[in-house]
């Protein structure tokens, strides 16, 4: 069976306060049972700790399976900049892209 290539966009920005919320969600994205996908988070500028507790989950996801990439902003740049910045950085060969963020 072929499975098609898929690109998860996930954007955050000052997610602390819901932080046990988003990082069940990035874990399940990195335990999927599907083979073909990768994970593009874009940080939107967060002022807050979230952006450290999700690259501390992401750095310690061990799987050579899944193509992880974080970005960092510098400031917020706005929801549809970042998702756009993240779809800049997915693989060419993705046949979808999902759009994810912490709202």
């Amino acid at each position: 069976m072929v499975y098609p290539k898929v690109s998860i966009l996930w954007v955050n920005c000052n997610s602390e306060k819901i932080i046990n919320v988003v990082l069940e969600s990035i874990y399940t994205i990195l335990n999927l049972n599907y083979p073909n996908y990768e994970v593009i988070i874009v940080d939107n500028g967060s002022t807050d700790k979230s952006f450290d507790k999700i690259k501390q989950v992401i750095e310690s996801h061990v799987s050579s399976d899944i193509r992880i990439k974080v970005i960092k902003l510098d400031r917020n740049m706005g929801f549809n900049t970042a998702n756009n910045i993240a779809f800049q950085a997915r693989d060419k060969d993705s046949r979808y892209v999902v759009l994810l963020n912490n709202d």
